[in-house]
């Protein structure tokens, strides 16, 4: 039976060890939709809160605005020299100027412990689709889903829901960030 804790508990310990996300180790999301367009003409960002798809409940009333601001963190920090200007809900049009927002179409944060328990148990979801587009007219510039992006199981790496949502922060802010540079191709 003490094995058993012992076995337990380092694998608890190593699950906290696990490192988060980092530009350099998360890829860009797969557009769907890409508009020929000239990101050099852009040179300020904006992120609005995301829309949440009908049918969808999040209980956590500030988690839609904490995800944008996150994105919003995420493109000023790790990508700092794409834009000259990023601010946050600034939802006035201006030349120039990119929108980024989107839609959360699953969303439920299942439980940690549960997964530990047995695969199947406990699983969670965060997915939607993100979308750039031009401030004066709206046209879509680029779409890409976060889709497919789910916890399972627990087992030693595995990620918490926060985690998860982390993961996908920093893959939409690649994603502007390499679209800005034009290092996004089909």
């Amino acid at each position: 039976m003490k094995r058993i804790f012992l076995g337990i508990l380092v694998i608890s310990l190593l699950n906290g060890c696990v490192s988060h996300s980092t530009p350099h180790n998360t890829s860009t999301l797969d557009f769907t939709i890409k508009t020929p367009a000239n990101p050099d003409k852009y040179q300020s960002v904006t992120f609005l809160p995301f829309m949440v798809h009908k049918g969808v409940n999040i209980n956590d009333s500030k988690f839609v605005e904490n995800f944008s601001a996150e994105l919003y963190t995420r493109l000023r920090y790790d990508h700092s020299g794409a834009f000259q200007e990023i601010s946050f809900n600034k939802k006035n049009p201006e030349t120039g100027k990119i929108i980024v927002t989107g839609t959360i179409r699953k969303y439920r944060k299942g439980s940690y412990t549960k997964r530990s328990i047995l695969i199947g148990l406990g699983v969670g979801w965060f997915e939607g689709e993100m979308v750039i587009k031009d401030s004066l007219n709206g046209k879509i510039l680029l779409s890409a889903p976060f889709n497919e992006v789910s916890l399972v199981a627990n087992n030693y790496g595995s990620k918490t829901f926060r985690n998860l949502v982390t993961d996908t922060a920093v893959a939409i802010a690649k994603t502007v960030a390499l679209w800005k540079q034009k290092k996004i191709t089909r």
